[in-house]
Order: structure tokens, then sequence, then C-alpha cells
């Protein structure tokens, strides 16, 4: 068995003897990287017949993997060396960051015994990228082919719009600032370490939160992650989509909350009406804000200026509920959902009587989740099949709790009875996390207090469809169709061309 050494200060002039005459330009290879990383990557290294080998734990995770050995020369005479020692901790061979050549010389050594994913993974990537623009992993994933590849710029591109996706993103700040590097940015690489350091502090900071416990570890999941399946588009609570596997999806319409969305844009107005909704919305005195379940379309360069202007208010005097409110909106659109539920914790700590407040933080709540879920877990999706009564599909096992979420707006029902909003938000939940009953009293309490609410029809008409209720689920279809809400036909058609 090899002996492999701690990577330590003073081994590093033994260590550049042979990465930097290699000419491999591979961020994993400079000695500052494993240096810094060996507590996290516990990377070891040892000489073996002229050569450089590097081995670590991939992703700090429980799978060894071995750097490309480094030296002048043929290593393939090498490489049953690094099988038993691979095998002697009970794995099988990786070797990670092959250039061209080296990927020949395996193939010429020990032909048909290797498999080779840098390739086919591009394209893969490059597929999945095209039809899920917004799946955080795509680029995540790809920027990763990219630096073994040894296509620094493409990979830095890709971990950008993965943090562009995703702010809170850890990770792709350690990787991003580790590819810096290696193009002569050390001002930029600075920053990054320096970001993923302070988030990885706010996640721990948080461990005994149970709020927070959940996400803490997400940056260390991504290995096992990632099905090629549109699916991870969007959030769970997206409309109606296309084929998925031969059937036909449906998803709950989505939450409602507080957002920030253009006047132009907003859709037209309801009948229903709640005076203490105008009242609030005068307090907070925001002519963008609006309460919806639609997107919103401010540019997110605009929602990080007002996010900056919030925060210059906040240092100026004492926080206002007002203004920490205003701030939790637009880092939840940012999609910065921990520090989101954060200044929302800090709003209601000074107004807690309010239960606009609880209703978007329940919201930021399960948006987060969602988009963890999506990370660790396949979607739970309500899909079409021969026998749709049976088919709330949980593709893998879901593993987080909406208990958090569903507890604010409990707290909202409690100071607002009458808020029809609540009891949607909280039905949603409630079918997502398998409770189909209660949910449906929920959408039928929803529907009492607003009797054209649209979005409520059409979800009450979803669930039904799967609580064996297909004649009163396709009512409530149409009745949603009737309010606006298109999908619904289309719903209905897909669902008889079913019965034919």
């Amino acid at each position: 068995m090899i002996e492999f050494k701690p990577v330590r200060l003073e081994d590093r002039a033994v260590i550049e003897r042979y990465t930097m005459p290699s000419g491999i330009c591979n961020c994993d290879l400079a000695f500052a990287n494993m240096y810094c990383w060996q507590a996290v990557f516990h990377s070891a290294w040892a000489e073996i017949g002229g050569f450089l080998v590097i081995r670590f734990q991939i992703d700090g995770g429980e799978r060894i993997g071995y750097m490309q050995p480094v030296g002048e020369g043929d290593f393939g005479p090498i490489l049953p060396l690094l099988r038993e020692d691979a095998h002697a901790h009970g794995q099988r061979l990786r070797i990670i960051g092959l250039t061209d050549e080296g990927r020949d010389t395996i193939r010429r050594i020990v032909p048909c015994h290797f498999a080779f994913e840098s390739d086919r993974a591009l394209e893969d990537y490059d597929k999945v990228a095209l039809y899920s623009p917004n799946n955080v992993l795509v680029y995540y994933n790809r920027a990763g082919v990219y630096a073994q590849l040894g296509e620094i710029e493409r990979a830095v591109e890709d971990y950008t719009s993965a943090i562009k996706l995703y702010p809170d993103f850890a990770n792709a700040y350690i990787y991003r600032g580790r590819l810096r590097e290696l193009l002569r940015d050390p001002q930029g690489a600075k920053e990054d370490r320096s970001i993923a350091q302070r988030k990885i502090a706010e996640y721990r900071s948080r461990l005994n939160d149970s709020t927070y416990s959940i996400y803490a570890d997400t940056t260390q999941r991504f290995d096992r992650l990632l099905s090629f399946d549109s699916k991870f588009a969007g959030g769970s609570f997206d409309r109606i989509t296309g084929h998925n596997g031969g059937h036909e999806e449906m998803r709950l319409l989505p939450l409602f909350k507080f957002t920030l969305m253009r006047p132009d844009s907003v859709p037209a107005a309801k009948p229903y009406h709640l005076q203490r909704v105008d009242d609030f919305k005068k307090r907070i005195g925001n002519e963008y804000l609006t309460l919806s379940c639609r997107e919103s379309n401010i540019a997110p360069d605009t929602l990080v200026m007002l996010d900056k202007q919030y925060v210059q208010e906040l240092n100026a005097s004492n926080p206002a509920w007002t203004v920490l409110f205003e701030r939790a909106v637009t880092q939840s659109l940012i999609k910065q959902y921990t520090n989101s539920v954060s200044t929302y914790s800090s709003a209601i700590e000074l107004n807690p009587s309010n239960p606009f407040l609880y209703l978007n933080r329940s919201t930021t709540r399960a948006e987060m989740i969602d988009f963890i879920s999506s990370i660790d877990n396949s979607y739970q999706r309500i899909t079409i099949d021969s026998d749709p009564a049976n088919r709330l599909n949980n593709n893998s096992k879901r593993t987080y709790s909406y208990d958090e979420a569903v507890a604010d707006l409990n707290k909202a029902v409690k100071l607002f009875p009458d808020f029809a909003y609540a009891y949607y938000n909280r039905a949603n939940l409630l079918a997502l996390s398998g409770s189909l009953p209660e949910a449906f009293e929920d959408y039928t309490k929803a529907i009492s207090l607003n009797p054209a609410f649209a979005e409520a029809y059409y979800n009450r008409g979803i669930i039904q469809l799967f609580m064996k209720d297909t004649r009163k689920g396709c009512l409530d279809l149409s009745k949603a169709g009737e309010l606006g809400i298109t999908e619904a036909y289309e719903v209905l058609k897909r669902y008889a061309s079913l019965d034919n």
C-alpha cells in the first residue's frame, strides 16, 4: 500500500517540483489549495516511480479520488499501485482531472477497464441546460467538468451562473475562487473566499435552530444529485408541465405572498377585497408591493439595489419593522432564503401581531425547502396516469418538512381568521405533505371566504382527482377555468383523453 503523507508547508518545494513544470491547468494541483483545504478534502501526497500522486476525499465525503499522476513519462506502470491502494480502502479506483494524454495512456495500458465521463457529461449537461435554464446544479456540475478539462474561463462562467441562481451557494464561491487564482485574479479569488466563509459561518451559527439545521450541510451533497429531468427547472408549485417519462404532470398553483411587481404586470384585481390588506400596503408605502402568487418581474439588478438601500436605512437608525419587512421581501426574491427568514423573524419580534409577516415568512420557508429538496430529492409531483387517484408521486424519499411554514400559517390564521390566502397557502403545504383531506378542508374554507378564488378552485380540483372524487374535481377545475385559470381547461382535456 502506498504511504501517503499529509500536505505540510515544508512539502511545497517537493510538490511544486512536479506540478509547476507539468503544464496541467488544474486548480486542484495548486499547492495553496491542497494545503488550505486539506481539512475538508483530506488531501495527501506520495512520490511513486518518479511521479507525484495526490489522494483526496471527493467533495469532502467518503469517496476516495486520485489526481492524475504528475511527472515526466508514462504513468501507466503505477496504475496497479493506485488500484491496490483504492481497493485497500474498499473502493474502486477513481482518477480525477485527466488530461487528453492521461486518458489515452489509460486506454492504452488497461483498455476497457475505465469509464470516462467528461465528454458524455458535457453533452448531457448541455441538453439539461437547454430545457432547464434555471437548474442551478446544471451549471455547478458542468463547471466542474470544464475545470477538469482545463477550460477555466468557461468553468468560471458556469459557477457564476450557479451563484446568480442561488446566491447562498457557498461551494460555488469556493470553486470559483480557486479558478480565479489560476486566471491571475487574486482580488476576485479573495472576494469569493470571503463570501464563502461568511455564508458557511452563517449556516453553522444556525445549526441549533430547527428552521435552519436541515440546510446547513447542503453544500456537501452535490455529488449525489442531478437527475436529467426538467422537473428541476422551477419550484414544486409550478403550473402544468409537459411530458415526463410518458406521463403528464400537474402541479399546484403557487403560494400567495406580498411581493414586488410593476403595476402594469399585476393580474386584474379579483372581487375579493380586504381593507386590512390595503391598510398594510399603505403602511409599508411601497408602490410595487402587491399580494400575488405570480413571479415578480422586477429585474434582479433592481432588487439587489433595493436590498442595498434597505441595508443603509437599517444601519442609519433603529430598525423599523416596515423596513425589515421590505428587505426580507427583496432577499427572498434574490433567493437569499436563509437571510430572508432571519429578517422576517426580526420584523416579527417588533410586530408580533401582524399576520402578513407570518404569511411571508411561511412562503419563504417553503420556497427554501423547495430549492433544497430540488437538490437533495426529486420534487413531490402529481402525475396523471392510468390510475390518477393513486399518483401523488414521490420519486425519492422526501426528508424535509413544511412544519415550520405551516406553523407560521397557523399563527396568521389565528391573527386574521378571515384571511383566505392563509388557508389557501396552508392547503398547498398540507397537500405537498400528503395530507389531502386536510388540504381539501382548507381550500374549501378559502373559497367560502372568497367565492371567486380561482386558484383555490383549481388546486382543490387537482387534489380531488387524487382522492378518487373525479366528478367534483372536474367541476372545480371547470369553475377555475370560468374564473380565468386557462390551465384548468388543459388539465380537463388531458384528463378526459385518459378516460377515453
